[in-house]
């Protein structure tokens, strides 16, 4: 009875979670101007994290969006690679940039 109880629970958590999908920068599209963005990807409001890298493979950004809004946690990096901020957004909050 408890593996059940718990394989369900993991069942529901697992089913609500956006499957941390990834797109590079350049496979979304802003519908809007860069001081307030709108970012879709495939013609949909953005869900999942948004990324960029530098030239030398190195990232440069990652955040979470849902629905647009920026969601948890979103890190900054230099070109070598060295963490510069490390934001936590609490949940549901607009892009302002």
């Amino acid at each position: 009875m408890k593996q059940i109880l718990i394989l369900l629970i993991s069942v529901i958590l697992f089913s609500c979670s956006n499957g941390d999908k990834r797109y590079h920068i350049s496979e979304t599209e802003n519908k809007a101007s860069e001081e307030n963005p709108i970012i879709f990807h495939n013609d949909k409001l953005c869900n999942g994290i948004i990324y960029n890298t530098y030239e030398n493979g190195q990232l440069m950004f990652e955040g979470n969006y849902i629905n647009n809004l920026k969601d948890g946690i979103h890190k900054d990096w230099d070109k070598d690679g060295h963490g510069l901020t490390l934001t936590t957004i609490p949940k549901f909050s607009y892009i302002i940039f």
